[in-house]
């Protein structure tokens, strides 16, 4: 009823969430039926938008999603790359992770293990197996739910990415659960991408300061009109 309603109104409320991930707000314009370039994005409390689309973008590995993924990679034939790949993550985690500390680590270092074409070899290998996993819940006539492998392969993606991408680093977090993780670090080429691709993009908040700061964090050297209005409160 919600969608129904949605597809015959002007205005929608939407968590950022449904702007800032590409798979939810591609869903979402296709049940909407519209257009990206039809509609004009305006952000509110647009001052903690950087940091949402940093953790969008970033991508975390603990032993137990690890543990998972091997669980379903080992259970296929012939994926001999996506299963090398987690068992070297889950040993890297390990061997090198520091209780209570955050350490950045070498991502090229981390992937010479296996190269960029090994990269892409052991990306392929787990997109495979999801393509599998999805036909066998359509067999069983279940609803097939993102998990375990579908994080490996991000991280394996985000990972191929970084070799050409500064945005991104690696930490190895000991803090709470375990985790290695590629963590983005600037926004501004996701937003300005999504930016792009829409009618308009406004961003409003109370705390945008210094204007030209935050303008420089999230678009980069993309021009853009800034509007600065009296503050109407004491």
């Amino acid at each position: 009823l919600c969608l129904e309603a949605a597809r015959n109104t002007d205005i929608i409320v939407v968590n950022y969430q449904h702007i800032l991930n590409n798979d939810i707000r591609n869903a979402l314009y296709y049940s909407l039926g519209v257009e990206s370039d039809e509609v004009i994005l305006i952000v509110d409390e647009a001052h903690n938008i950087g940091s949402a689309a940093c953790d969008t973008l970033t991508v975390t590995l603990t032993m137990k999603t690890l543990e998972s993924a091997n669980s379903v990679a080992s259970s296929k034939s012939n994926y001999d790359f996506a299963v090398r790949f987690i068992d070297y993550c889950k040993e890297y985690l390990a061997k090198h992770v520091k209780p209570n500390a955050d350490i950045v680590f070498s991502m090229p270092s981390f992937m010479d293990k296996f190269g960029k074409n090994g990269m892409k070899m052991v990306i392929s290998d787990l997109n495979d197996i999801i393509k599998q996993e999805m036909s066998e819940s359509k067999r069983m006539g279940v609803e097939h739910r993102d998990g375990a492998i579908e994080v490996v392969r991000d991280f394996a993606t985000r990972l191929l990415e970084s070799n050409e991408n500064p945005a991104y680093i690696g930490v190895l977090s000991g803090e709470g659960f375990e985790s290695i993780i590629v963590k983005n670090i600037d926004p501004s080429e996701h937003l300005s991408e999504i930016a792009d691709m829409h009618h308009a993009m406004v961003l409003t908040s109370g705390t945008l300061h210094p204007v030209n700061m935050y303008s420089k964090y999230y678009f980069g050297n993309k021009s853009t009109r800034k509007v600065i209005l009296d503050n109407q409160f004491p």
